[in-house]
């Protein structure tokens, strides 16, 4: 297993996750390599399936707080795709960051900008979303992954 620093926070932000249309499978695994697994099957489904809305974020995964184990995996397809697992994402404000660092250290991320609404009073809704920017296709190095870790606000 590799082993990466992470690089912190950086800037946090308030700003509106747009709408889109994906295509959506939940899963529950512990281990970041079936999770990457498991988000390949779904984004092949999905172009099989539908293709892709090249002009959202390609996917992303969201959870609950409270059960990061349980997620689901979201692939933006186009936007008047409808049938089984599709779902239309309203726009939905939330506090992020741009996390630059391996996924292992995503659940430390997540939890320090937690702490830091906490510490703001911000109101959160109780689900995560990373979307993944830049990783193994673009970096062998884990600590050059990028990743936007946002909470969705109420």
């Amino acid at each position: 297993r590799d082993f990466c620093l992470s690089r912190g926070l950086g800037d946090v932000y308030k700003r509106q996750l747009p709408a889109q249309t994906v295509y959506c499978r939940k899963g529950a695994f512990n281990g970041v390599e079936e999770r990457k697994e498991f988000l390949r099957d779904v984004f092949m489904e999905a172009i099989h399936l539908y293709g892709s809305d090249s002009s959202k974020r390609m996917f992303f995964i969201e959870y609950n707080l409270e059960h990061p184990e349980e997620f689901t995996c979201c692939i933006s397809v186009p936007p008047a795709s409808k049938g089984e697992h599709v779902v239309h994402l309203p726009e939905q404000k939330a506090l992020g960051i741009f996390y630059h660092g391996c996924y292992e250290s995503l659940p430390d991320a997540r939890r320090e900008l937690s702490a830091y609404a906490a510490a703001q009073n911000l109101s959160l809704s109780g689900t995560v979303r990373h979307t993944y920017l830049e990783g193994p296709p673009q970096h062998k190095d884990p600590a050059n992954f990028i990743t936007q870790v946002a909470l969705v606000l109420q």
